[in-house]
């Protein structure tokens, strides 16, 4: 290397982005044995996180649904939402 030449800038590395995953209604529906109605009825509820598809349909994170799904051992199959009974 020439000393008139300036050294270049060492390389800036970052590290990769983690985005969230998320579950379709039929994944989170398998996961708790209920069906997909259920979850979207949950969903309307407010009893389970989702955020919406700029389709309109909705989309669960993965890592909260699993989380609640480990606490649930076995969910109620209503639309009263997980844990919850009548």
């Amino acid at each position: 290397m020439s000393a008139d030449r300036p050294r270049p800038a060492p390389a800036v590395v970052r590290p990769p982005v983690r985005r969230p995953t998320y579950l379709c209604t039929g994944e989170v529906a398998a996961l708790f044995q209920v069906s997909p109605k259920t979850v979207s009825a949950w969903a309307r509820a407010g009893k389970l996180p989702c955020v919406r598809t700029l389709g309109g349909h909705a989309r669960f994170p993965a890592q909260a649904v699993r989380e609640l799904a480990a606490v649930e051992v076995a969910p109620p199959a209503s639309p009263h939402g997980p844990g919850e009974s009548r």
